[in-house]
């Protein structure tokens, strides 16, 4: 049946208004209605969010119902067999007294396919165990008529193992070997039991969580594709049974692609989250053959190559030589290693049959495929969360972003914002199986062929890109403000190799009415001269401000020292306060709507792009409550329409270089006794090495002194002294100031002389 479903992504209405300036999220409730990678994180009662960890070597009948699994049945006493998978050795299941053998049996359901080391039966402590019964294991495969089709609600059970005088209260049955290693159902057939014996447990010890099965709920997906010009030649099957959790089912294509080249086919299955795996297994098919030649295996966790592509790890490149028959399964361990994909790359077609020759591993390898399982341990490197598209109900002016995050050791919270005034309409259409299609492969469907059709709302094309991260709770908003709609993204970031994770308690927005409706500001001069101190002036306009203002305060990244203010033409004494990264100047009148405010000020500029942030206050309403200034074109005085500055683009790495002295008298008696080389560090966003490197008149290095420094003032101080501390011996030396870059090194060279 064809139905469409409108989503309308605005979430005022389950966020929580604490006052008429908050917008906060705290509760399961309302953290629901954030976009979760499913799997990947849990909201707990108490509203906290947090990350799910993976674990190995567990119980996999203990999350059987999560799977659709659980209990498939018993002979008798059913409403006691689900105390067989809670987890509580008190309470348990067994066959009536005195019924027959034929009801005596309880059977449970994994509702996937899991790859097991063992499973064991726990009987009560307090009574004798059963005496003589069976295990009986299935992978999930079904019996076949004699045309070979299924049988619905059969199974086949390759593994039967019978216990006689039993006297243990802990049966464990070993899964040695990997063919037989795949668990989906476990049944228990009792044929002799005392009176009070009760089976308290069944537990299947798995190799762990397979983070495959929950890759799409996590916002990952799933592609398999022959690597052809016309990918289309070869149909995908069914591509969800490579990583449905069920070994009954498989990928396989439906034709052969015949080239002159060698053709390549590959299955890569996108996680959702990075996690730190440590093995792989690839299931072709199940007692059968192993279906695959030459192939490789490879991860990634998710970094890019220069041209944007995944830059690949590779595991493995070969062919299994030494599967013993009817294996249909292979492992791969490696040591354990963030990733976010997982690739299968193999021969499709060898090119060599073309001609004959035997020299190939195989013309065809269909690359069947019943499962592929990815192990590993801890918390995902990283999660995304995002809130709906947050509507304020007109434009307001939000102050900042404010959160409690649940840190653990090295783990911690990051959270960035955006924010704009228009939303865009989008439609996404579906087909009967519920697989996302285009608009106009739809319309060709018939209608009972023929899915649900979703409208949204998503950001339009005015919206900021997303910010940088904040540094701390309270910092004031750093996406544009005034807006009406504005969104979070929070990333709970694992420490100490995914054995430590953060969480969120609560997010909240502050917001209010705007002091204007737009605010303007821009910067002059836009070039300057790295390292040398400059005077600029920021000019402000505000336009609809029926209470004006009486406060701006500017920020920066470089050094800033107020010269002077002036309200339309006219100079103003000015209240100055001191910021953070900045100052603030309070104006002895209020500035009306329309004025132009000039703020002069002094710095000097080390870095490409520098910004200087203004904000408007009001001082009646507090110092936490302010507009940001948005560049534009506040005069036309200038042309400069921005509030960043640039350097000339020479690639200069240092400038201002002022060796000092040319000769140096370290003799102790405190005049001129070393060499102090400064110099200005351009453009050095993270702290690199700088070098300073002496050498005597025969090339021989006598002193090196390095240093990690970012971009601004610097100095290097050589004291006369060798490596081993010893004042060097009187004569001329050539001193290396060496910077270096991540594209090109710079370096400046001078001849001192040292005399005692």
């Amino acid at each position: 049946m064809q139905w469409i479903r409108c989503t309308l992504v605005f979430a005022l209405l389950n966020a929580v208004v604490l006052s008429a300036d908050q917008l906060r999220f705290d509760s399961a409730a309302q953290w629901k209605t954030w976009d979760l990678p499913g799997g990947a994180v849990e909201v707990l009662p108490s509203g906290i969010v947090r990350p799910v960890a993976v674990l190995r070597h567990v119980n996999a009948a203990r999350n059987a119902r999560d799977f659709g699994g659980g209990v498939r049945g018993a002979g008798s006493n059913r409403a006691l067999a689900g105390a067989v998978i809670d987890g509580d050795e008190k309470t348990g299941w067994a066959p009536r007294a005195g019924g027959s053998e034929r009801d005596a049996w309880i059977e449970i359901d994994l509702g996937r396919a899991v790859s097991a080391e063992w499973i064991e039966l726990v009987f009560d402590e307090s009574a004798p165990p059963f005496e003589l019964f069976e295990i009986l294991v299935s992978n999930g495969a079904m019996m076949r008529d004699e045309t070979r089709s299924f049988v619905e609600g059969t199974l086949v059970y390759p593994i039967s193992r019978r216990y006689v005088e039993n006297r243990r209260h802990r049966v464990r049955l070993a899964l040695e070997d990997p063919a037989q290693s795949l668990v989906k159902n476990v049944r228990v057939q009792v044929l002799q039991t005392p009176v009070d014996a009760r089976l308290t447990e069944i537990v299947v010890q798995s190799f762990g969580d397979n983070l495959v099965l929950g890759a799409i709920d996590r916002g990952g997906e799933v592609d398999i594709a022959v690597e052809v010009d016309d990918p289309l030649a070869i149909s995908k099957g069914r591509l969800l049974a490579a990583v449905d959790g069920l070994v009954t089912t498989a990928w396989y294509p439906t034709g052969r692609e015949v080239n002159a080249e060698d053709t390549y086919a590959h299955i890569k299955v996108d996680l959702g989250a990075s996690y730190r795996i440590d093995l792989l297994r690839l299931i072709s098919s199940v007692g059968g053959r192993f279906d695959f030649r030459f192939y490789e295996l490879e991860t990634s966790d998710g970094s890019l190559a220069p041209d944007g592509s995944l830059v690949w790890q590779k595991h493995f490149s070969g062919v299994q030589t030494n599967l013993p028959a009817r294996q249909g399964l292979v492992d791969h361990a490696f040591t354990p290693l963030p990733a976010r994909f997982v690739q299968v790359r193999w021969k499709f077609w060898d090119s060599n049959c073309q001609n004959g020759s035997a020299q190939n591993t195989g013309c065809f390898a269909s690359g069947r495929t019943q499962e592929v399982q990815v192990f590993g341990q801890g918390y995902p490197e990283q999660v995304r969360l995002r809130s709906p598209i947050l509507d304020l109900n007109g434009d307001k002016n939000v102050h900042a972003l404010r959160w409690q995050a649940v840190e653990d050791g090295a783990a911690r919270v990051e959270l960035r914002t955006r924010s704009g005034n228009d939303l865009e309409r989008e439609t996404t259409f579906y087909n009967r199986d519920d697989k996302q299609i285009t608009e106009k492969q739809w319309n060709r469907l018939i209608p009972s062929f023929r899915g649900r059709v979703d409208t949204s709302f998503v950001v339009g094309g005015d919206w900021s890109p997303w910010s940088s991260s904040y540094a701390r709770s309270g910092q004031g908003f750093l996406s544009p403000s005034p807006r009406r709609y504005a969104e979070i993204e929070a990333r709970l970031i694992a420490g100490d190799r995914g054995r430590a994770a953060a969480g969120l308690d609560w997010v909240a927005l502050d917001y209010s009415a705007p002091l204007a409706a737009q605010v303007l500001g821009e910067v002059y001069p836009v070039q300057v001269r790295p390292g040398v101190e400059e005077e600029f002036t920021y000019f402000v306009r505000a336009s609809q401000s029926a209470r004006g203002f009486d406060r701006i305060a500017l920020e920066s990244t470089a050094s800033l020292r107020f010269v002077s203010a002036s309200i339309e033409g006219e100079s103003v004494s000015a209240e100055l306060g001191a910021e953070p990264s900045g100052f603030s100047a309070r104006f002895p009148r209020r500035v009306r709507e329309g004025e132009l405010v000039e703020l002069r000020f002094a710095s000097e500029v080390f870095v490409q792009a520098t910004r200087f942030d203004a904000f408007l206050q009001d001082s009646a309403m507090g110092t936490g409550v302010r507009q940001r200034v948005e560049p534009g074109d506040a005069t036309d005085r200038v042309q400069s329409s921005t509030n960043a500055v640039y350097l000339p683009l020479d690639g200069a790495l240092f400038v201002n270089v002022d060796f000092g002295t040319q000769c140096i008298t370290p003799n102790g008696d405190g005049v001129n006794e070393t060499l102090e080389v400064d110099f200005d560090l351009v453009n050095m966003l993270e702290h690199r090495p700088i070098y300073l490197r002496v050498f005597d008149a025969a090339g021989r290095r006598v002193r090196s002194i390095e240093h990690l420094a970012v971009a601004g003032p610097q100095q290097l101080v050589w004291d006369g002294m060798d490596e081993g501390g010893r004042r060097v011996v009187p004569g001329m030396y050539v001193v290396h100031l060496l910077v270096k870059g991540d594209a090109r090194d710079q370096s400046a060279y001078r001849t001192v002389g040292v005399a005692y």
